[in-house]
């Protein structure tokens, strides 16, 4: 028995710290119940240690390029915005003695802009984003997060159409509505995304009772109700806020 165990604490050695006295109490614990080959099933360990290893390496992996946190949401973001303004730098537009017509930068940017603004109204009127019912208003913190949101978005667009007009303008309307729909599924509190959709109620019984989708912050801050159906009483997004009480199972 001590063989094995020392063999079992070998293989708690790859496993994540935050996993380890967890996962070598379950796996002593099954030890004691074994009572063929008992050294296959040690060595068994290894494989299953190696796979959380390998987990928590690709989970890891998948934080850093995470839009999760506001922010690594706006150092994304600015990255993005970055590479757009190198992009969009090559093109003849923006270097207009290549081209051989005499354009000021200035008058460039600012017909641009103006483009970013149809772009904004397009999307306004074609299909208006939803950004809920939040008690008290969405705060100024959250609103600058949408504001900056906005202008970072736009010399992403800038790259990714390559300076050519037509396609600025269909680039910047799907960026404005992913910068939208981002903002309509993130905590007003801490900016944070919200986590663990889950269906409620049926669609038979949207007309007295709640029917949509529930999401909810990670930090405890609450909760958000979005409609499958628009009824007459949830048209949008509704927020409800908890109070500290909750905290104790967010730790």
């Amino acid at each position: 028995m001590r063989l094995h165990r020392a063999i079992l604490r070998t293989a708690a050695c790859l496993v994540p710290v935050r996993q380890r006295s967890e996962w070598l109490a379950e796996w002593r614990a099954e030890l004691c119940y074994v009572n063929h080959r008992p050294m296959a099933f040690c060595l068994g360990a290894f494989h299953d240690a190696f796979w959380l290893r390998r987990r928590a390496s690709a989970l890891q992996r998948g934080a850093i390029l995470s839009m999760d946190s506001p922010l690594r949401c706006l150092l994304l973001l600015s990255l993005l915005a970055a590479a757009g303004v190198f992009a969009g730098s090559t093109v003849s537009i923006v270097h207009p003695q290549k081209s051989g017509v005499d354009v000021p930068l200035a008058l460039v940017l600012l017909s641009y802009g103006m483009l970013a603004l149809v772009a904004l109204m397009v999307l306004m009127a074609t299909s208006p984003p939803t950004l809920g019912d939040y008690p008290g208003g969405r705060g100024l913190r959250r609103n600058l997060f949408l504001i900056a949101k906005i202008l970072l978005v736009t010399p992403a667009a800038f790259g990714a159409s390559l300076g050519i007009p037509q396609f600025f303008l269909i680039a910047e309307i799907l960026a404005l509505r992913w910068t939208f729909a981002d903002q309509s599924q993130r905590c007003p509190v801490c900016l944070h995304r919200l986590t663990h959709p889950t269906r409620i109620g049926d669609a038979s019984h949207a007309f007295l009772e709640w029917y949509g989708v529930e999401l909810i912050c990670a930090h405890g801050h609450g909760l958000l109700y979005v409609p499958e159906i628009v009824t007459s009483c949830y048209k949008t997004h509704r927020w409800q806020a908890l109070d500290p009480s909750w905290s104790s199972l967010f730790l």
